[in-house]
């Protein structure tokens, strides 16, 4: 097994843990693989009739994930977390605050 880098240190504002636990109990209320744990990525949004960009995006491993994902767990502000990051994008997160706004959706502060 091939150890985690040394992920980039950043943290949830509390609208932004807010947002993530809707998220969750959405996600619960429509699988029945529950969300485990948070996945933090940066990735390209492509909106219906509108320029891509450049965005923080928010989903979850499952429970049935665990047992291949779990090794790669890091807590964040008390919630386990899995980045999904590429090292160029390491230095876009290190130092700061993952916040939501519902006409932004997640963002990097």
């Amino acid at each position: 097994m091939t150890p985690s880098p040394p992920w980039p240190t950043y943290h949830f504002s509390k609208i932004a843990i807010k947002a993530i636990s809707d998220l969750r109990l959405d996600w619960n209320n429509r699988f029945p693989d529950k969300a485990a744990a948070v996945g933090v990525a940066w990735g390209t949004i492509i909106p219906n009739n509108a320029h891509p960009f450049q965005a923080v995006v928010i989903s979850f491993y499952a429970e049935s994930q665990m047992a291949e994902m779990g090794q790669h767990v890091v807590k964040v502000d008390g919630m386990d977390v899995i980045n999904f990051l590429l090292p160029k994008d390491f230095p876009r997160f290190e130092g700061k605050i993952i916040d939501y706004a519902d006409n932004r959706g997640f963002f990097l502060r």
